[in-house]
């Protein structure tokens, strides 16, 4: 009997089995599975955070975001002599940075790839080794969704690349033996699954990446960070690696905070929150008993399931998404992200879209896409980080203080134009986001928002042109972040240092949709100008451009511009000062 003999099996061949199959595995890679298999990953590591009281918890992003829920992060570093959370925008630098400072680092797998290990300039965390500096230790939380690892390359390699290169330089800085029985310079510290012939690779390219450090902090630097670190950092930095099957057998920290480990150095805890596998498509049992398709590392392809879902906002409402169940969860994750972006979104930093491909697609404030960007999708939640005194998270609208080099800036999001304390403490507000710039209730109606701003530089004549509602000088430069949009930063580099300039008695604020791309770059060109200012015309090196950038990232930690930002600030710089 031939196949399509009989009736019943004559729709069923290899492309109907290949379909079949396809439909289940995007089914066990729906929302609730990775869900679900988000809060059981999100369960080891808060036990394994609950090991280290007192050190920080950063989240790698942007995979590592989903498995550090904000409770974990604000409780890490909140100290005894915090004011009630009523008074929390009031509170002191110390009471901000212990309830609002860990949360986020970035670290990129890519930078730990065989055979194209690097240490970047542009992501250098140095808020990371400071508070591990300050706390004597720190952990460190990501996933993978590979079936063949347990730990990522960030964890596995880029982490451990990057504390060797920061110890040597805290080592040099410091000009003489710190401590006769402690070699800052004995790494890289590699974990053992890492092949000798790669480690031996790797340690011959130290030299190169101290070069590169050193490169960024320069002479003519108004704040050397590495030599703040060093004043802070005791011991040289050294990863641990923590899973599910060591994590258990780990030192834990002693009485008074103490650390019990064997080497004499600052511990970098890097956890993944991934579990091995038995087979694809595993089913485990939830907490309330409902069972799921587990899903190792889900959060590092959110684009494919969450549908505009962002971990802040999950964990807000993970009770009622996942009661639904397998059949309701899509529904659930829809009115939770239709209802959050009704209510403004996120602390005003997503925004929900409709795909291409049908229902609700995520979109952050900062757009991009997922190859260019070093704040890339899902990543829009940029928390805050050692803020100002009397400073508010850049999520709820605060702004990061830039002094260097006679420019006064202020940085922050979109959501910053919509408080009124925002303006009160500038003088010129600056705009360089791609839709209409948000205001305080009732500043003003549509009709004055679409009113042209003024091409003059002075101060006087923004203010007389400036639309109604607006207190102060005020200019909207439009640059979007789709890759069709590659020159709207360098064309409108002119504009802002100009409107920059105008000001330069006063401090601007520079802001874009998520506070931490395109309003740095501009930031990092206003820096170049004003540091070249007093020379000879010459040609801007990539050099002073990380440079600048370094200072900028001192001030405004969470700054992650594109590797897209970068390149025009540079190029049109370049064309300006030659």
């Amino acid at each position: 009997m031939q196949w399509d003999d009989d009736p019943e099996l004559a729709d069923i061949g290899p492309q109907s089995i290949y379909k079949v199959v396809r439909a289940l595995k995007k089914d066990d890679h729906g929302a609730y599975n990775c869900l679900a298999s988000v809060v059981a990953d999100a369960s080891f590591v808060r036990d394994v955070c609950a090991r280290y009281p007192n050190l920080p918890v950063f989240a790698n992003l942007r995979c590592g975001l989903w498995y550090v829920d904000p409770e974990t992060r604000g409780r890490r570093t909140r100290t005894g002599d915090d004011d009630d959370d009523d008074d929390r925008g009031a509170r002191s630098d110390a009471s901000l940075a212990a309830s609002d400072a860990v949360g986020t680092c970035y670290f990129k797998s890519t930078d730990g790839h065989c055979n194209n290990w690097s240490f970047s300039a542009t992501r250098l965390n140095l808020h990371v080794a400071e508070a591990a500096a300050t706390s004597g230790g720190c952990v460190v939380v990501d996933a993978t969704r590979s079936s063949t690892k347990r730990f990522p390359d960030s964890l596995s390699k880029t982490i451990p690349v990057w504390a060797e290169t920061l110890s040597r330089a805290v080592a040099r800085r410091r000009g003489e033996p710190i401590d006769d029985r402690i070699d800052w310079r004995a790494g890289p510290h590699l974990p053992v699954w890492v092949g000798d012939n790669e480690r031996n690779s790797i340690a011959a390219l130290m030299p190169a990446f101290e070069e590169t450090l050193e490169g960024v902090f320069g002479d003519g630097a108004p704040d050397d960070a590495l030599a703040s670190l060093a004043a802070k950092l005791a011991k040289p930095l050294r990863c641990v690696w923590a899973s599910r099957e060591n994590a258990t057998s780990l030192p834990c920290l002693g009485a008074g905070g103490r650390s019990k480990w064997d080497g004499d150095f600052v511990p970098l805890v890097l956890v993944t929150a991934s579990e091995p596998m038995a087979r694809h498509g595993e089913r485990r049992s939830g907490a309330d008993g409902a069972p799921y398709a587990y899903v190792p590392g889900a959060g590092d392809d959110e684009e494919s399931w969450s549908r505009g879902l962002t971990p802040s906002v999950f964990w807000q409402n993970s009770t009622e998404i996942l009661h639904a169940g397998p059949r309701g969860c899509a529904a659930v994750v829809d009115r939770v992200v239709t209802r959050t972006h009704s209510l403004g979104g996120d602390e005003g930093h997503e925004r929900a879209r409709v795909t291409n491909k049908g229902g609700l697609g995520y979109e952050p404030a900062g757009g991009g896409d997922d190859s260019s960007r070093l704040a890339p999708k899902g990543c829009a939640e940029v928390g805050a980080r050692t803020a100002p005194p009397g400073e508010t998270p850049l999520r709820a609208g605060g702004v990061r203080l830039l002094d260097a080099f006679g420019v006064s800036l202020a940085l922050g999001s979109a959501a910053a134009l919509a408080t009124e304390a925002a303006w009160e403490r500038v003088d010129a507000v600056l705009y360089v986001g791609e839709d209409t710039p948000p205001l305080p209730p009732g500043w003003a109606n549509e009709e004055s928002l679409r009113e042209p701003v003024g091409e003059k530089t002075s101060e006087d004549s923004q203010r007389a042109k400036a639309p109604r509602g607006y207190p102060k000088p005020f200019k909207h430069v439009p640059m979007r972040y789709a890759k069709a949009a590659r020159r709207d930063v360098a064309d409108g580099l002119d504009a802002c240092l100009q409107f920059i300039r105008s000001n330069a008695r006063g401090r601007t604020l520079v802001a874009c949709k998520d506070g931490v791309d395109h309003c740095c770059g501009v930031a990092t060109a206003a820096l170049v100008d004003a540091s070249m200012s007093g020379e000879e015309a010459g040609a801007v090196s990539k050099e002073e451009v990380r440079r600048r950038l370094a200072d900028v990232a001192r001030a405004h930690p969470e700054c992650r511009p594109s590797r897209g930002t970068l390149k025009q600030v540079f190029n049109r710089m370049f064309e300006m000062r030659r």
